[in-house]
């Protein structure tokens, strides 16, 4: 017994080393390679069978990451701040086409064909960016509320 304790203990450096430090997922992870190891020697397997059956079940560290990586709150928190900040920049770069346009357009009371086409399209990249703002918001609000 000693022995699955040295490498429960190595399997749980391995799981350090690959970057899933977060005490409590870990220990849960522990929780449930100890319990799948029991299950699989009251069955009758040996305890370094059991113990190799085990952590093919739970998978490698990489995978554990990946999958971690998915369901920390953290991580969806940069991801919408990523979208968020990119939907302002795109409105930024819209409002930067057209304030230089309207500003011509407002001394001349006239614009001609060129213009009003970089007005238009920069309009519409103001709007995208908008629409895409209120998208992102949304979905952000929507991940963080807790479901019933």
């Amino acid at each position: 017994m000693r022995d699955l304790e040295a490498q429960i203990a190595a399997w749980r450096q391995q799981m350090l080393a690959a970057g899933l430090k977060a005490p409590v997922p870990l220990d849960e992870l522990e929780d449930h390679l100890r319990n799948d190891i029991e299950h699989r020697m009251n069955s009758g397997a040996d305890a370094e069978t059991a113990f190799a059956a085990a952590v093919q079940r739970i998978g490698t560290p990489f995978q554990l990451k990946e999958e971690f990586k998915h369901t920390d709150p953290l991580e969806h928190m940069k991801k919408h701040l990523r979208n968020l900040l990119a939907t302002i920049a795109t409105m930024a770069i819209g409002i930067a086409i057209l304030l230089p346009v309207l500003a011509k357009w407002r001394n001349e009371k006239t614009l001609g064909s060129g213009d009003f086409i970089v007005a238009m399209l920069s309009a519409a990249i103001t709007l995208f960016g908008a629409v895409c703002a209120v998208l992102v918001t949304i979905q952000f609000f929507k991940q963080r509320t807790p479901k019933a």
